[in-house]
C-alpha cells in the first residue's frame, strides 16, 4: 500500500519539531552539565538538567521514528501513538492550569502587556500544541485505514 499524504505530512511534522526539540535542548543541556561542573554554586537544579537531557532524547525518539513513518515501518506506528500519548499527557498540567492564567492575567494589565503577552504564547507553545499534535496523530494513526498501510510484511 501507497504511503497516504496524511501520514508523510504527520512524518514531515514530527520531524521537524523533534529536531526543533534538539537544537534547543542539547545544547542547553551541555550548558547546564559545564555550568554544574564549573561552577556548582550557580548550576541548574539535577531536575532541571534531567528534563531538559529527557526532551533532547525524545527530539531524537522522533526524528528516529519520522523517518520510520516515512518507510512506513511497523515499529514506527506504534512509536508514534506512544510519542502522541506522551504529549497529550504533558499537555495536561498546562491545560487544566488555563484558568488560573486567564484570571490572573485576564484584567486591564498596564504594568507589564509584553509580560502578559508572553504568557499567553508560552501557554500556547507549551500546552495547546503539544496537545492539538498528540490528538492529530492519535486520529490519524489510529484508524483502520492508515494501520493498513503499516500492515505490509514487506514494508517491515
Amino acid at each position: 500500500m501507497k504511503r497516504s499524504g496524511a501520514v508523510t505530512a504527520a512524518a514531515v511534522v514530527l520531524i521537524v519539531v523533534s529536531a526543533g526539540a534538539c537544537l534547543f535542548t542539547f545544547p542547553t543541556a551541555i550548558g547546564m552539565a559545564l555550568i554544574r561542573t564549573s561552577e556548582p554554586q550557580h548550576s541548574a537544579p539535577m531536575p532541571v538538567l534531567i528534563r531538559t537531557i529527557a526532551i533532547a532524547l525524545i527530539g531524537v525518539w522522533g526524528i528516529v521514528t519520522g523517518i520510520g513513518l516515512l518507510r512506513l515501518r511497523r515499529w514506527a506506528w506504534f512509536c508514534v501513538l506512544a510519542i502522541a500519548v506522551l504529549l497529550m499527557a504533558a499537555a495536561v498540567p498546562g491545560v487544566l492550569q488555563a484558568p488560573q492564567l486567564i484570571r490572573a492575567t485576564g484584567g486591564p494589565s498596564g504594568d507589564a502587556p509584553g509580560l502578559l503577552v508572553f504568557e499567553y504564547v508560552n501557554f500556547a507553545f507549551n500546552s495547546l500544541a503539544p496537545l492539538a499534535l498528540g490528538i492529530w496523530w492519535l486520529a490519524l494513526f489510529v484508524p483502520r485505514g492508515t494501520r493498513a498501510q503499516f500492515a505490509r510484511p514487506s514494508a517491515q
